[in-house]
């Protein structure tokens, strides 16, 4: 008889189990070490790991002071061997390649952080910074901000970083977008308000610089000739007494973008660039031949509007100009040239009950815009100039940014 047999014989023989408590409490006693070990084991494992990982940063912390870049690289290639997923090791890798200048190996690197690491985001950011900086890859930091907005949709560098490539680059749809989403979320930068004020004749100082750089990086690329070409023409029409070599450039510049006009028929940038200037000269027919080129994605731009109702005015249709200014106000409700126009149009329709009030708010809107242009840059907009933001766009019925105004400026010191 086998043993699992007899001992099923003795249970049913004796009523109870066989008599082999002595061996059982042995195994039990040994199974109950063997746990009671674990736990001192892994303690002292735990406290080995966190002592090497210390190690590891000091070292790395006086490589860093000391700028020993490549020492720095080789101690935290150590460090990542050792534990891949160590978010620290990966960033003092990074700051290494960046001290020797290789931006791409630590673009790579930022990229690499896990994504259970509270580390993440932040790389994710910096990561923009070297893309949209010296790596020269403007599209792939957007592509990159993108991303970084689906895991952390307040992400305030991010949302300053996409709305500055907006409006450098001339692409005001996506720009109001950019702004209207920040606001919404909490997340958006003090220039977002002036770059909203100034969205139809945004330009740049160093426009032509920024957007030059990044067109080194794809000569062929639509946006960042168009944009670099109008910043170039702005900033110098806006010589009180032009060179003659200005002059030239100027012709140059106009004649680039008209090669651009036939090149990118669609070009938002391009066919506002040239209604402006005909619309300035008088020259109605030439308005109209460009409002038939907007693509139908076009119509929702303000701008298209303004020039819709300026047609109208100067084909002496009233009625028409002043429904075409409401829908461009509707759609963006600050500008002061459109307001001065429908005033204009109020009054030859003798409806003077309402053209005081809107000669006024364009008057206000006319000398705010000065006000924000004379700033050096966006970021400076004081808080008296972010009050007068505040109230215009309050009078102008976008009682969304009033409110988000007034909250902010609760926020800001004097």
């Amino acid at each position: 008889m086998s043993e699992a047999v007899q001992n099923v014989a003795d249970v049913a023989q004796s009523g109870g189990p066989p008599k082999r408590t002595g061996r059982w409490i042995a195994v039990g006693v040994a199974l109950l070490s063997l746990g009671a070990g674990i736990p001192f084991g892994l303690s002292r494992y735990d406290s080995w790991h966190e002592q090497r990982s210390k190690d590891f940063t000091r070292r790395c912390r006086k490589l860093r002071q000391a700028k020993d870049w490549e020492t720095l690289a080789v101690v935290s290639d150590q460090w990542k061997s050792w534990d891949r997923t160590n978010a620290t090791a990966i960033l003092f890798r990074t700051e290494a390649a960046q001290g020797v200048g290789e931006f791409q190996v630590a673009a790579d690197l930022l990229n690499a952080v896990p994504a259970t690491s509270p580390k993440r985001v932040p790389a994710l950011i910096e990561r923009t910074t070297l893309l949209f900086g010296p790596l020269n890859q403007p599209l792939e930091g957007v592509r990159a901000c993108q991303q970084i907005l689906e895991l952390e949709p307040r992400a305030f560098a991010v949302h300053q970083r996409l709305i500055y490539y907006y409006a450098i680059t001339l692409q005001q749809e996506e720009l109001l977008r950019q702004i209207y989403r920040s606001i919404e979320l909490g997340s958006e930068p003090v220039e977002a308000y002036v770059y909203l004020m100034l969205a139809d004749v945004l330009t740049f100082q160093n426009g032509f610089e920024v957007t030059n750089r990044w067109l080194a990086a794809d000569i062929s690329r639509e946006t960042f000739l168009v944009a670099r070409t109008i910043h170039l023409w702005k900033n110098m029409s806006l010589e009180a007494s032009p060179s003659d070599e200005t002059k030239e450039k100027l012709r140059l510049a106009e004649k680039l973008l008209r090669d651009y006009l036939e090149k990118y028929p669609e070009n938002v940038a391009v066919l506002t660039f040239f209604a402006n200037l005909a619309l300035s000269n008088g020259e109605a027919e030439q308005v109209e031949s460009l409002l038939l080129r907007f693509p139908s994605a076009g119509e929702k731009d303000a701008r298209y509007w303004r020039f819709k109702g300026w047609l109208h005015a100067a084909n002496d249709d009233p009625d028409k100009a002043e429904s075409a200014y409401r829908e461009s106000l509707r759609l963006f409700p600050f500008s002061w040239s459109v307001r001065h126009e429908l005033a204009d149009i109020l009054r030859r329709k003798r409806e003077f009950s309402q053209v005081a009030a809107m000669q006024e708010l364009a008057l206000r809107g006319k000398q705010l815009r000065q006000e924000l242009i004379e700033i050096p840059d966006g970021r400076s907009a004081s808080k008296s100039l972010l009050t007068k933001i505040r109230d215009y766009a309050s009078q102008c019925g976008d009682d969304f940014i009033a409110d988000s105004l007034t909250r902010r400026l609760l926020r800001l010191k004097d």
